[in-house]
């Protein structure tokens, strides 16, 4: 808990710049979606739209907290400070996922709201999606040691999955539940949970990754 103090919320905003607010940005254009979509696949739609855009964003801040630590190579002087890898690594990411969190949520409850499925079946949806992609992200930059690469990688995985739909055109783990509907089934329970524990591993992963890395 004293860690958690220690994080200075607003100076890691003012690193991000504008960059920060963009993931909120996301989230306004996906409510002004939610509210003004009438056509008959409307629940299609919106499943695409979390699916495919929304959840993607939650690897954005997992990516950009760490733009200075590698572009201004401080990671070595920072990790020579009296302060754990961990502050510096996983508890910073999970910080600001808790931050995501909250309109990510607010967001889904409104979808509900307005007729897109229910908010019990919306948060087993997207929400373990949505974690599998802040995991993914912060593995990805503490792997490659810099956010051009995971960004542009992760753009082009979601770009071929929409393409394909997920089919075998396209063989990698899908972390879509392509649920047309927004109704949530056994298999798809099955799914998000697989999505949990793969999102604990990648965060797992990149903490590890972080402790050892020098620039």
């Amino acid at each position: 808990m004293k860690m958690l103090k220690r994080i200075d919320i607003l100076f890691e905003i003012k690193s991000m710049g504008l960059s920060f607010y963009v993931p909120f940005f996301v989230m306004i254009l996906s409510l002004v979606f939610f509210i003004t979509d009438t056509s008959d696949n409307r629940l299609q739609h919106a499943s695409r739209l979390l699916e495919f855009f929304v959840c993607l964003f939650s690897a954005w801040w997992s990516l950009y907290l760490f733009l200075d630590y590698y572009e201004d190579h401080e990671l070595e002087v920072l990790l020579s400070y009296p302060v754990s890898a961990f502050f510096h690594g996983l508890l910073r990411v999970s910080t600001f996922l808790g931050l995501f969190l909250i309109p990510f949520i607010l967001l889904l409850w409104i979808a509900s709201v307005k007729g897109y499925g229910t908010f019990k079946e919306n948060v087993i949806l997207y929400t373990p999606q949505m974690l599998f992609y802040s995991s993914i992200g912060f593995f990805l930059s503490t792997l490659a040691r810099n956010i051009i690469p995971p960004l542009s990688g992760l753009v082009a995985y979601i770009s071929l999955k929409y393409i394909t739909l997920g089919s075998s055109l396209f063989p990698v783990y899908n972390v879509m539940s392509f649920s047309s509907d927004m109704i949530v089934t056994h298999e798809i329970i099955g799914h998000c949970g697989l999505n949990v524990i793969l999102a604990l591993v990648f965060f797992t992963g990149g903490q590890i990754l972080f402790s050892k890395r020098k620039i």
